[in-house]
């Protein structure tokens, strides 16, 4: 899926984000507690509302307008434009995970173009094409409740593309061995020209990414090669990646890196090393026709990383249906970005806004890019 804009409220503690438009590279810029991070976890909250069944654990509104990608191996697929608005009303009991109650939704709707695809005000529910509706949970999202059912289903299948900021916490967590003898037994069933399948098996799993490495390495030699050379021009010494059965968590599985002839488990590896693979292994199996998410970008990056990580990403936002939101304040990652690819953030009051780099006057030249943002940063700062 392609995010073209969001907005958001949560009614309880009053904050908001205007609405803020997206275009293929978004590099989130400005001060700290701007709500960078914030605009990429309202995004990732609510992606996982919709395909996975998360409760909402606040009483908020929610847009996004999005389309979804033509299909690569579908030669007439044509693009096709969504606005979904979903907002929660108040806790009635229903638990939306350890320490927070889920908040019921009390209206929903999808519309493409003129065309409203379902609707939902408190109990009521119409949906284009279903004359009998059964009762649904009030704190499930009908995205996910109906993702059996076109035209919900591709969609969701389109939003669990996404590496949003949650799958990527996930990354590095150990594997259970039978989730690996699991899927590679899948995954060596799928023939081999199902491409598409396997493409968004990888894709769609919330798994470690140390799984994908695997699998790639099993049954898509070619991708896997592209990727460890990539990791090696940043890594010389690194001679493989792979999984393997953890000496320290029991019955599971984690990253193994080879260095000069000895195999380091993902604990004995440096945090920039880790990193820098899991970015490289997102970029190569996970972000082909859909939407990858970066917060803060530099973190545990050495400065024998950044130019690589940075080049890959730029790379990858050129080719036709990858798009970055991303978050920096590192000099480097934001003066190699394009400034017309900036969204300069800012939060007054509880109330978060953009700005195009263009209409504050950055970008005069690229040796002033930086400090115009710098200045930019401390006149918001004098009128706070």
């Amino acid at each position: 899926m392609f995010i073209e804009w969001m907005e958001y409220e949560n009614k309880t503690t009053g904050q908001q984000i205007r609405r803020i438009e997206f275009q293929r590279m978004n590099l989130l810029v400005g001060p700290s507690a701007a709500g960078k991070t914030q605009i990429l976890r309202v995004l990732s909250e609510f992606l996982l509302v919709a395909s996975y069944g998360q409760a909402i654990a606040s009483e908020c509104r929610f847009q996004i307008g999005f389309r979804m990608h033509k299909d690569p191996y579908t030669a007439d697929a044509a693009e096709k434009g969504f606005v979904w608005e979903i907002e929660t009303g108040g806790a009635y009991g229903l638990q939306g995970g350890q320490d927070s109650p889920a908040h019921v939704i009390i209206r929903e709707c999808l519309t493409s173009g003129e065309e409203l695809v379902f609707s939902r005000q408190d109990e009521v529910i119409a949906i284009e094409g279903y004359d009998r509706i059964p009762s649904i949970a009030r704190d499930k999202s009908i995205f996910y409740v109906f993702q059996g059912n076109e035209p919900f289903a591709s969609i969701v299948q389109d939003m669990k593309l996404v590496s949003s900021l949650y799958k990527q916490q996930e990354a590095f967590t150990p594997i259970p061995a039978k989730w690996v003898s699991d899927f590679t037994e899948t995954f060596r069933d799928i023939k081999q020209e199902a491409k598409r399948t396997r493409t968004h098996l990888l894709a769609e799993s919330t798994l470690p990414v140390g799984l994908d490495i695997h699998l790639a390495k099993l049954h898509m030699q070619s991708s896997f090669a592209d990727f460890l050379m990539d990791v090696q021009d940043v890594f010389p010494e690194i001679e493989d990646v792979d999984l393997a059965a953890s000496t320290v968590y029991s019955g599971k599985y984690v990253i193994r890196v080879r260095i000069d002839g000895r195999d380091l488990e993902q604990q004995d590896v440096s945090s920039g090393m880790l990193r820098t693979i899991c970015i490289f292994a997102l970029l190569h199996f996970r972000c082909r026709h859909t939407a990858i998410f970066f917060d803060e970008l530099e973190n545990s990056l050495g400065i024998n990383c950044l130019d690589s990580v940075v080049e890959r990403i730029r790379l990858k936002s050129a080719e036709e249906g990858t798009q970055f939101l991303l978050t920096s304040h590192h000099p480097y990652i934001i003066n190699q970005i394009p400034v017309s690819d900036w969204l300069l953030i800012s939060q007054d009051k509880g109330i978060i806004t953009s700005k195009k780099a263009a209409d504050v006057g950055i970008g005069r030249t690229g040796r002033e890019q930086f400090m115009d943002l710098l200045n930019f940063v401390k006149r918001l700062q004098e009128n706070m």
